[in-house]
């Protein structure tokens, strides 16, 4: 306030260096406050987003870029343009301000970019840029294959009951959590919840984006989480379908008693036919793919604001109860995990729940999900045979559950990259420069999209 005083003060008569030293000292105070700014964007990204906080810091960041126009003008009333730009950006926040279209579009991006952000976090760990950890994550995406083969049969068994839709979508809806949190905690893959946390991971590189370096560190990731979804998906099918065959061959074969019958056999490829509601069933998944990984951030989020891992490290009954030690390694476990339990159990819920609650309104409705499809059609062939597969219904339904790999994938990492990229004020015409880009360097270098591949040095120029 003195410095602004002071320079408003200045008057004709005023000596040159002392008017410069005042300006510069004012100015020097608006990159002040603009970095004070940032710095509160640092906490929160450590410490949890508060809505208020960012609607005031936004306020002030807008205050200073008009107070920089203004400064503009002012001290040189002869430019022109200066003139131009001031009016046009009043006219343009005049119109804003009674917009209600811009108010939501604009406090949506304000939040969003501060809760993706701790999205990208995790998925950060689900992209794989060198040969290590993509094998890695194929190790990974085979241990979920097997988690999801026991999912399954019980899928098929609490079907079996015949029980009261609600009560069966209850109990589908632990079965399914009971899969996932075992997949989370035995450090696992689950294919179809890596695009939904990949897309933030991928749009925080847009923040670069506008220089060759960040361009091509944004088309490496691309074509990095292209990759790792494929590995993810294809070791989770190595392993759920013929492992989903075999435990049902045995039932059939050697034990006489098969776990589904023919009938429900049938039914159950029927249902997965690539001509009826399977895609509509498959993207409606891949929505709640992308709701559980909001759910995730949002839940990590919640935890780092109110600060509950020092209410629970320093709560006096755990103390008690844990000791010092104990008390904080309960409370680390909790901050480490938080956002993949919140995760996945609402993704359980959503998947087991959501059909029934819908069906009870109406329409019938149910969940395609990749993984859970292929070790249902390895099911299918240990009660019916391998001469199944010589009948169209087989590979329509085959059909079905490629498609549905593509649409829980698909739709999943769309709405979570389209949500993080609108956080961020990106040109149209950069946007389609990346997706050029993108296009380009897999006509370049396909193989990339399966296995990482070093790019190939440039060629020397000669003398």
């Amino acid at each position: 306030a003195t410095a602004a005083a002071e320079l408003c003060a200045t008057t004709p008569d005023t000596p040159r260096d002392v008017f410069g030293r005042r300006l510069n000292m004012f100015r020097a105070l608006l990159d002040g406050c603009r970095a004070a700014a940032q710095g509160v964007y640092d906490e929160l990204e450590k410490n949890g987003v508060s809505v208020e906080v960012v609607f005031q810091i936004e306020r002030m960041k807008l205050r200073v870029a008009r107070i920089e126009l203004l400064l503009g003008v002012w001290v040189d009333p002869t430019q022109r343009h200066k003139f131009v730009h001031l009016t046009a950006e009043l006219i343009r926040s005049t119109q804003a301000r009674s917009s209600v279209r811009h108010l939501a579009a604009s406090s949506f991006a304000q939040l969003a970019r501060r809760v993706m952000e701790r999205t990208a976090e995790t998925g950060e760990h689900y992209i794989a840029r060198d040969a290590v950890e993509y094998l890695t994550m194929l190790k990974a995406s085979l241990g979920g294959g097997f988690v999801m083969v026991f999912t399954v049969y019980l899928k098929f068994f609490i079907v079996s009951l015949h029980l009261d839709k609600f009560i069966e979508g209850l109990l589908a809806s632990l079965n399914y959590a009971g899969g996932f949190l075992v997949i989370h905690f035995s450090h696992f893959t689950l294919a179809t919840k890596q695009p939904a946390m990949t897309g933030p991971a991928l749009a925080h590189r847009l923040d670069d984006a506008y220089t060759p370096e960040g361009r091509d560190a944004f088309l490496d990731d691309t074509m990095a989480m292209i990759r790792s979804n494929a590995a993810a998906i294809l070791g989770n099918l190595a392993v759920v379908f013929p492992l989903a065959w075999a435990v049902q061959w045995v039932a059939v074969n050697g034990l006489d008693r098969p776990l589904i019958n023919a009938d429900k056999a049938h039914e159950t490829l029927a249902s997965f036919s690539a001509w009826g509601p399977t895609p509509l069933y498959a993207a409606a998944t891949g929505v709640l793919l992308w709701l559980s990984s909001l759910i995730a951030g949002w839940a990590d989020n919640w935890f780092a604001l109110h600060r509950v891992h020092d209410v629970m490290a320093y709560n006096r009954r755990a103390r008690h109860l844990l000791g010092e030690r104990g008390a904080a390694r309960w409370a680390g476990f909790w901050q480490r995990n938080i956002s993949g339990i919140a995760g996945n159990v609402s993704l359980g819920l959503m998947l087991g729940l959501g059909p029934a609650i819908v069906s009870f309104f109406g329409p019938h409705v149910e969940v395609r999900h990749v993984t859970l499809s292929a070790g249902q059609l390895g099911t299918v062939i240990g009660t019916l045979g391998w001469q199944v597969v010589h009948t169209q219904v087989f590979w329509l339904a085959v059909a079905g559950i490629a498609l549905t790999g593509i649409l829980n994938v698909g739709v999943s990492f769309a709405l979570a990259f389209n949500v993080a990229m609108r956080s961020r004020d990106l040109r149209r015409r950069d946007r389609d420069s990346l997706s050029a880009g993108v296009r380009q360097r897999i006509w370049q270098r396909p193989a990339t999209l399966f296995w990482p591949v070093k790019p190939r040095p440039a060629p020397t120029p000669t003398p």
